[in-house]
């Protein structure tokens, strides 16, 4: 074991990966405990003396800075972190957040709060990733002009950023993950309510000259057959064959009626 929370250091982690840097050090949240108001933090393991120390590089208030972190961080070229609260913000929707570092302080800056049911999405689950670019990539669980979730893109420009939408799920959707990119820069991720089925789909989405595009590679039928619910993510190996795992289905002896879920491959 490397650490055990107890609180006031953090509670809750959720699904999402954790992230090194480049001295191993190990980066996370928790959706639960701090100091203030159990509103989740972010938080840093480092090694020392054959043990791992924690260390909390920010509490969240459940104000303006938001609360209960899902989704895993992502670092910048330039060591800031990134990432995401579920709820919290100046609409009550989540937030997408920047820390940075001077000396041995992390400044924490919202960089967009997210409004719910409105059009700009909301109470986003995982965290963004980030292009060469330092452009960030991500899903909220809700709003959009569809109220079924997006998929947003915060564009940096010059000191400054510029917040898209470049999908809104109509009615279903609610996508969980963080998307993938590909060599080409495409986008893929799932959704674990959309596709013709309602029981999830892989998607993806390509810029063009007149924007995104999206595209639907694989609708789960909602049966033990192909799995349904797709929570996590996708990822791609080199001949662009898609891998990930569904919630629900599979046909495995001994598991409930809805299925143990299943680990998939998509190959184009």
């Amino acid at each position: 074991m490397l650490h055990s929370f107890s609180i006031s250091d953090g509670a809750e982690p959720y699904w999402e990966s954790l992230i090194f840097d480049s001295a191993g050090s190990i980066y996370g949240t928790t959706a639960g405990g701090g100091l203030r108001c159990s509103c989740g933090l972010v938080f840093k393991l480092a090694k020392s003396d054959g043990g791992w120390n924690e260390t909390v590089l920010y509490f969240f208030t459940g104000m303006n800075d938001g609360k209960t972190a899902y989704g895993s961080l992502a670092f910048d070229s330039a060591g800031n972190l990134y990432g995401t609260t579920y709820q919290g913000g100046a609409y009550d929707g989540g937030t997408l957040y920047e820390l940075s570092k001077t000396g041995a302080a992390w400044t924490e800056t919202t960089l967009q709060a997210f409004s719910g049911s409105g059009p700009q999405g909301g109470n986003p689950y995982a965290g963004p990733a980030i292009d060469q670019q330092g452009n960030l990539y991500g899903t909220t669980s809700g709003g959009g002009s569809g109220n079924g979730g997006t998929v947003y893109q915060l564009q940096r420009t010059g000191n400054g950023w510029t917040f898209n939408i470049l999908y809104s799920f109509n009615g279903f959707g609610k996508p969980l993950d963080t998307p993938t990119f590909d060599a080409a820069g495409n986008l893929y991720a799932t959704s674990s309510q959309g596709g013709i089925n309602g029981t999830g789909n892989v998607f993806k989405l390509t810029q063009g000259s007149n924007g995104w595009s999206y595209f639907d590679l694989f609708d789960f039928s909602g049966d033990f057959s192909n799995g349904y619910a797709p929570i996590g993510g996708v990822v791609l190996d080199s001949s662009g064959n898609i891998y990930g795992t569904t919630a629900g289905g599979g046909n495995q002896q001994g598991c409930p009626d809805g299925g143990c879920g299943l680990i998939y491959e998509i190959i184009p």
